[in-house]
């Protein structure tokens, strides 16, 4: 009764924890569509300073060094954001891998139980 209600109390934060896993890659999700539109309208704009740059060409300089730099930021971001994807891969394989032995356990606790009542029924 006791593994019972561990393996119970286990199951339970696993569930919690695959429930976080779900919100947390749903947010990065978000995050990366985020930098997404981001660098693309950054891109944009480097596009369009770049089609000016003929009257002013310091000034333009100046700007499409900031928005590069902008650039590579979100591209930094980017990078971040599929490396957490990563690892909340990772943490979703091992929420399953733990569900699995989980089952196998309460399997295997089953087994022992029908093993003692049919011994016990045996005597």
């Amino acid at each position: 009764l006791a593994r019972q209600r561990i393996v119970e109390e286990d199951r339970g934060q696993l569930e919690q924890q695959v429930r976080e896993l779900r919100l947390k890659a749903d947010m990065e999700a978000q995050g990366r569509k985020r930098a997404e539109k981001a660098r693309e309208a950054a891109e944009e704009e480097l596009r369009y300073r770049s089609a000016v740059q003929g009257q002013a060409e310091s000034k333009a300089q100046s700007q499409i060094s900031q928005l590069e730099a902008t650039i590579r930021e979100l591209k930094t971001q980017l990078q971040e954001l599929q490396d957490q994807e990563r690892t909340v891969q990772d943490l979703k394989d091992r929420v399953q891998r733990a569900e699995a032995e989980i089952e196998e356990k309460e399997a295997g606790f089953e087994r022992v139980q029908q093993e003692m009542h049919r011994r016990l029924l045996h005597q």
